[in-house]
C-alpha cells in the first residue's frame, strides 16, 4: 500500500497566486512574528509596502567588511529611527553576495567594496517611540499565470495598536532619490544632482524648459483658480549627444520629484505595464515620467508601433484628470511618431530641439569643461573648428585634449583641442569609409551643414 500523505510536514508551494503564498509565509512564522508585534496576528495589520530595511541590517552585520555603499543606499536615512532588529530564532539569513567596488573614494584607487542582497529571512524592526516591533519581509511566490519566474511581494506586518505611529515615522523617512525604471534596474541620483549648470542650454531652451519647468511649482494655485490643468508635456528631440537625457535628469532630481522611466531602446512594453507605470505617475504627484528614446517604440515594425502608441496615448489621456504630472519624451527623429502624438493638445505643451551648439555656445561649454583653465579667447578658437560637433563630441574632444596635456604635464591648450579636432574627424571619415556610410561613436558628419540657430516650439 501507498504511504499515506505525512501532513505533519510543510507543503512548498511552487506554483501559487500571492495571498497564498503570504498566508504559508505567516502560518510558517506566527509564533515568532506574534511574540515580537505583540499581538495576535488577527489583531495585526498587514501592508504590502516596501521599505528596504535590511540595507540597515546589512551596514550592520558588515559593518568591519568592505561594503559598495551604493548597494545600501537605505542606511542613512533608516538609522535614525531604528533602535534595534532582531531575525527569527535559529534561522541564518540568506545573503547573495557579489563582487562589487565601493564608489565613494576614487574610482583609480581601486577600492575593494561586497555588493549584498538581503533573501528570504524576515526582519523584526523597533522603530522608536513604537511599543512593539514591526515585521518586514519579501514574500517569494511563483505566479502559474506568469512566465517570469520567482516574483516578490513585499510586507509590513504592524500591531494596530502601533499603526498610527509606525505610519508617522515611515512617511518621515525621505527616500534617496532615483528613477523607478519600468521593468529595469533604478536609476539612482545623487542628492546634488539637481543643478542645471550641468547642462548647456541656449538662451530658448532656458526659458522654455528651464524656467517653464521650475515655474511648474509656483504656478498650482494660479493655475487652479483660472481653471486650467495643472500637468505639464515637454517633447525633447535632435541628434544624440545634445543634452536631451541630462536635462530630463536633472528635472528628475527636483526635491519635490518622484521619477519614473521607460526606456524603449531596450525594452517593449505592454499596456498594462504602460498603464501601471503612469497610475503609479499619478498616485505619486507630483511626479515626472520619462519616455526615453519615443521614437524607438516598435524597433521598426509599424504594427508593434502602432499598437504601443495607441497605448502610450491613451495612457496619456488617461492623465488628462490627473493634477500634477510631469511627462517628459525623447527622441532623436520625432518622424516616426504619429501626428496624434505629437499635435494633439494636451499631451505635449512644449517641443524643444536640442540641436548640436553652435560656436558661442561650443565656446562657453569649453570654459566650463575647463573649469576656466581656457579663456574666452582659447576656447572660442578651439570652438571654432568644432562645426557640425555636438556637445558629446565637444566634449570628447576635450578630453582627447586632456589626454595630451597630462602627458606633457601641462594645462589643455587651444593646440590639444586642435589637434583632438582633427584627430576625431580623421576616425569619422575613415570609420564612414569602411562602414555603410552611418555615422559611428563620435564621428562627425562633415556633409551637415553648420547648426548655428536656436530652436524651441512653445506649444502652449
Amino acid at each position: 500500500m501507498p504511504n499515506p500523505l505525512n501532513t505533519s510536514k510543510p507543503i512548498q508551494l511552487l506554483l501559487a497566486p500571492p495571498a497564498v503564498a503570504i498566508q504559508e509565509f505567516l502560518s510558517q512564522h506566527r509564533t515568532w512574528i506574534e511574540a515580537v508585534i505583540g499581538c495576535p496576528l488577527a489583531e495585526a495589520v498587514t501592508f504590502e509596502f516596501h521599505l528596504p530595511f535590511d540595507h540597515l541590517v546589512l551596514d550592520e552585520m558588515f559593518a568591519d567588511i568592505p561594503v559598495d555603499s551604493r548597494c545600501v543606499s537605505y542606511r542613512k536615512v533608516l538609522k535614525p529611527v531604528v533602535v534595534k532588529w532582531e531575525i527569527p530564532p535559529e534561522s541564518t539569513p540568506r545573503i547573495e553576495l557579489c563582487m562589487s567596488r565601493n564608489r565613494e573614494g576614487a574610482i583609480s584607487e581601486g577600492r575593494f567594496g561586497w555588493d549584498p542582497h538581503w533573501h528570504g529571512t524576515p526582519l523584526a524592526i523597533w522603530l522608536k517611540d513604537c511599543s512593539h516591533a514591526l515585521v518586514s519581509a519579501k514574500v517569494a511566490y511563483t505566479s502559474h499565470t506568469e512566465q517570469h519566474g520567482t516574483d516578490f511581494r513585499p510586507l509590513l506586518i504592524v500591531n494596530k495598536r502601533d499603526m498610527a505611529a509606525v505610519l508617522h515615522i515611515l512617511e518621515s523617512i525621505e527616500p534617496p532619490k532615483r528613477i523607478s525604471m519600468m521593468g529595469g534596474r533604478d536609476i539612482h541620483l545623487s542628492s546634488d544632482e539637481y543643478c542645471w549648470d550641468s547642462v548647456t542650454l541656449n538662451a530658448n531652451l532656458e526659458r522654455v524648459v528651464r524656467q517653464d519647468f521650475e515655474s511648474f511649482f509656483r504656478r498650482e494655485e494660479w493655475f487652479r483658480r483660472h481653471n486650467l490643468p495643472y500637468r505639464r508635456g515637454y517633447l525633447f528631440y535632435g541628434p544624440p549627444g545634445n543634452g536631451k537625457t541630462t536635462a530630463a535628469r536633472i528635472m528628475a532630481a527636483h526635491p519635490a520629484i518622484q521619477a519614473f522611466g521607460a526606456d524603449f531602446r531596450t525594452a517593449e512594453y505592454d499596456p498594462g505595464q504602460l498603464s501601471e507605470l503612469f497610475d503609479a505617475a499619478a498616485a505619486q504627484a507630483p511626479s515626472l515620467v520619462i519616455l526615453e528614446d519615443v521614437d524607438k517604440v516598435g524597433s521598426g515594425d509599424p504594427d508593434a508601433m502602432r499598437h504601443t502608441l495607441n497605448s502610450l496615448l491613451s495612457c496619456m489621456d488617461g492623465l488628462a484628470t490627473e493634477d500634477g504630472v510631469i511627462v517628459v519624451a525623447t527622441a532623436n527623429d520625432p518622424a516616426p511618431l504619429s501626428a496624434a502624438l505629437l499635435k494633439r493638445p494636451g499631451r505635449f505643451d512644449r517641443v524643444a530641439l536640442f540641436a548640436p551648439p553652435n560656436p558661442e555656445v561650443r565656446k562657453n561649454y569649453l570654459v566650463r569643461l575647463s573649469a576656466g583653465r581656457l579663456d574666452a579667447l582659447a576656447a572660442a578658437s578651439a570652438a571654432a573648428i568644432m562645426g557640425r560637433f555636438s556637445f558629446a563630441q565637444v566634449r570628447e574632444a576635450y578630453i582627447l585634449a586632456g589626454q595630451c596635456a597630462f602627458d606633457r604635464g601641462d594645462d589643455v591648450t587651444p593646440g590639444d583641442l586642435i589637434q583632438a579636432v582633427h584627430q576625431m574627424r580623421r576616425e569619422g571619415r575613415r570609420l564612414s569609409t569602411n562602414g555603410d556610410g552611418n555615422d559611428v561613436g563620435f564621428s562627425v558628419n562633415e556633409n551637415e551643414p553648420e547648426e548655428v540657430g536656436v530652436h524651441a516650439v512653445n506649444c502652449g
